[in-house]
Parts: structure tokens; sequence; C-alpha cells
């Protein structure tokens, strides 16, 4: 009789083990690919109230994230170069689109795109880590050259202020600057780097043939 008890003890405890295993197996999420979006979702700093559609060509986006060495980094995440298609249409519907890199193993945490006058188009890139050498012509980002500011975002209807050490790169096109970012709720902490770059139209007109 005891035996039979102490048997079925360690079956149920096999069996919650294996229960509480499945589990963890389940809410452990498989990596993907990178995703295109038409509407903010990854940069909580952007309004579309502030934003105008766009008037450029869709093959210039390309030519853009390549000059800011961006591409590899989204081919190599899985982003398929038809759903540049999908950017344009975004940014010429309204002024803005997404990749999300959030749930990827890529350096890059989300690309975005905006035009505030339908003419400029602003490309942001955010990163895990420092941006890698190619990105910033392989410039050392020293504390003491940053620029401090301060700026304001809103998160869940509440403002949060966050701060900037800001690099501008003049040895590079297109006002190409780099941003670190700490949420000042969590002191010391950094929260991840931006970079950021404008291009006009003359700037991304097609190479001839």
């Amino acid at each position: 009789m005891l035996n039979s008890t102490s048997r079925a003890r360690k079956n149920r405890i096999c069996l919650c083990l294996a229960l509480l295993l499945l589990g963890a197996c389940r809410s452990v999420q498989p990596l993907q690919r990178a995703m295109a979006g038409l509407y903010p979702t990854v940069d909580i700093s952007i309004s579309l109230d502030e934003l105008q559609a766009w008037q450029g060509e869709a093959e210039t986006l390309k030519r853009a994230l390549q000059e800011m060495k961006l591409w590899p980094m989204l081919k190599q995440a899985g982003l398929p170069e038809n759903e540049l298609q999908l950017l344009h249409r975004g940014l010429a519907e309204h002024g803005y689109a997404e990749i999300d890199l959030r749930r990827t193993n890529s350096p890059l945490i989300w690309v975005n795109f905006n035009s505030k006058n339908g003419e400029t188009l602003e490309i942001g890139a955010a990163f895990h880590h420092l941006p890698p050498p190619e990105c910033r012509n392989h410039k050392k980002l020293e504390p003491g050259e940053a620029e401090q500011k301060t700026r304001y975002v809103r998160r869940n209807q509440r403002l949060e202020a966050q701060s900037i050490l800001l690099w501008k790169l003049p040895e590079l096109k297109n006002h190409s600057r780099i941003c670190l970012v700490y949420r000042q709720e969590q002191a010391g902490k950094i929260s991840h780097y931006e970079m950021k770059s404008s291009f006009e139209k003359t700037s991304l007109a097609p190479l001839p043939e």
C-alpha cells in the first residue's frame, strides 16, 4: 500500500514538472524577421499630427538605407525587399513608416521613416549598443564632444523625461547624428542609441542608367 501511494505521489510530481516545462516552452516566443509597418509602434516620440505625406519615390528608400549602412543588417534580419513598397505607402499616405526588429537578434531595435514637410525624409535607427563603426564612419564618440539635452516623450499618457548625449557627424552626408538615450526614471542606465539622417529629394535622386 505504501509503495503504491509513493508511486502515485511520484507520478503526480512528474506530471507537475512536465506541465511546468511545457508552459515554459510555450512562453518562449521564437525570433521573428524584421517587420515593416505603417503606423508608429516602436518610437513613442513620433506623432502623426506633426507629419506630412512624403512625395518621394519608393526605390530611393533602399538607397538611403544603403547610405546609412543599414540595408545589410535589415536583409540579415529577414526583411523582404518588396516590403519597401509597404514603407513607401505609409510615407505617401501620412508621412510615416517603420521596421520593427524588437524580436530579432539584430543589433537594430527599429528603423523609422518620417517627413515633417513632405519634402525631407528623416530616417531614424535605434540600436541596442553603440552603432557599428561603418555607420558612424569609424568615429569615436567621446562624451566630452557630445551636446547634452533633455527631451520629453509621451509614454502611457504620461510625459517621460529622457537625457540625451548628441554627437553630430559632419563628416557624413545628410546631417547625420547619433544620440545616446537615458530614461531619467532609470538613472545611469542606457536605454538605447539612436542614429538619424535627413535626406532631401536631390540627395535621393536615382542614379542615371
